[in-house]
């Protein structure tokens, strides 16, 4: 903002005001007018059952409006997945008499902490754009007693869903949540809330240590990136929460059948199944169990399309009956945990689409539902000394400023 001239004169000003004006003409001070304002739009915070488009709808703008607008919305954000509680700004025009309002401007937070804003072009249309947003990070720290549910017990005290389905996700491969949680067992929660300025909305940021006390034994696991820059949770004594090996090498499917002795359903004779089934639908992602080497992606007899890896510590995986393997699956090509080495299919002999697993061990086909899996790291040396150190942070009340926790554990 340029400074504003002063109508005053100091009196060495006015000793040479005269001089000045006779030698040329006078200079005329410019100034700049204050930008506006910008102006605020109506923020409008969504109840169960509300859409985006019924929201507008209130507000008077036509249905042709209403599709630009979500059409353009929907390239930045996913429309179903809008919840009780969000918050947007929407700008229209005045109301004026026999007219439809127009949206100027709508603007909405991701939960990526970016902020989408729509504009109207003036000719009919909406442009979009999405850039990060700013925000203060906070820490927020919860611990509670389980009464009738965990789920409810946990929104009761302000736990967003997002960290509770983290947490729920996180502890599942330790703790059976249908069956073993009792009523007085506690749980506790560290997390990042962002408060984000233009809507003056909550958004929960990163889990950084949940855990969970049953029946007097506690599991509790911290956040924390190695100095190869490696991010993920680990105990207390640096082990990591991942283990070698998925359990579940899939990106949603249901355990269909089990390691042993069965029936075949096709043959129709009894004989040992090696392996575990998923059901998923056709086309679902296949991940890699593991860290590890492509031994075989081809055909192969009876179990269709096939890949098998090999891992650490005399560890194999083979997955079956895919639709079709990955683009670079071959052997010799390293693949990390979690990446996409095929897709559920039903090739080979197969009754419909569904993976077919199996782990080995030192070549020997094993259970990989009860197997009992080596942690994916362990800290040593610098990297446990520092962490160490680091979750001294969580273990008592949190105290000092925010911003100082978030640093060191990230």
């Amino acid at each position: 903002m340029s400074q504003k001239s002063s109508s005053s004169l100091s009196s060495e000003d006015n000793a040479t005001q005269g001089d000045a004006a006779a030698s040329s003409e006078s200079e005329v001070a410019i100034v700049e007018p204050d930008p506006e304002p910008e102006v605020l739009g109506e923020i409008v915070t969504l109840a169960a059952g509300d859409t985006l488009a019924d929201v507008l709808a209130e507000r008077g703008v036509s249905a042709q409006e209403r599709f630009a607008l979500s059409k353009a919305v929907s390239e930045y954000k996913d429309l179903r997945r809008l919840r009780p509680g969000d918050r947007m700004e929407i700008l229209l025009t005045p109301e004026e008499k026999g007219k439809q309002r127009c949206v100027k401007r709508f603007r909405l937070v991701t939960d990526e902490m970016t902020l989408v804003e729509i504009r109207h072009d003036g000719h009919c249309a909406f442009t979009g754009s999405l850039r990060p947003i700013k925000h203060d990070t906070y820490l927020k720290s919860v611990s509670a007693s389980i009464d009738s549910s965990f789920y409810l017990s946990a929104r009761q005290q302000g736990v967003s869903r997002k960290i509770f389905t983290e947490f729920y996700n996180m502890l599942s491969a330790r703790v059976d949540f249908q069956r073993s949680i009792r009523k007085g067992d506690t749980f506790s929660v560290v997390y990042e809330e962002n408060d984000c300025r233009p809507l003056g909305t909550i958004h929960p940021g990163r889990l950084l240590y949940a855990s969970l006390t049953h029946m007097g034994e506690s599991i509790g696991y911290y956040r924390y990136t190695t100095m190869d820059g490696f991010s993920g949770f680990f105990d207390e004594d640096g082990q990591s929460l991942d283990t070698q090996l998925l359990k579940t090498p899939l990106s949603d499917g249901v355990l269909s059948s089990l390691f042993g002795k069965r029936k075949h359903p096709v043959l129709g004779y009894t004989r040992m199944h090696r392996g575990v089934d998923f059901s998923a639908r056709y086309g679902t992602p296949i991940l890699a169990a593991g860290d590890g080497i492509v031994e075989w992606a081809a055909w192969r007899g009876s179990f269709g399309r096939y890949v098998k890896l090999r891992h650490g510590n005399g560890f194999q995986t083979a997955y079956a009956h895919m639709s079709r393997i990955a683009k670079g699956m071959r052997p010799g090509v390293k693949v990390q945990q979690g990446d996409i080495i095929g897709y559920v299919g039903t090739s080979g002999v197969s009754t419909g689409p569904h993976l077919h697993y199996e782990v080995l061990r030192n070549g020997r086909q094993i259970n990989p539902s009860t197997l009992k899996l080596p942690p994916a790291r362990v800290l040593q040396g610098e990297d446990l000394r520092r962490f160490k150190e680091r979750i001294k942070e969580f273990q008592g009340p949190i105290v000092g400023p925010p911003d100082l926790l978030h640093a060191q554990l990230s």
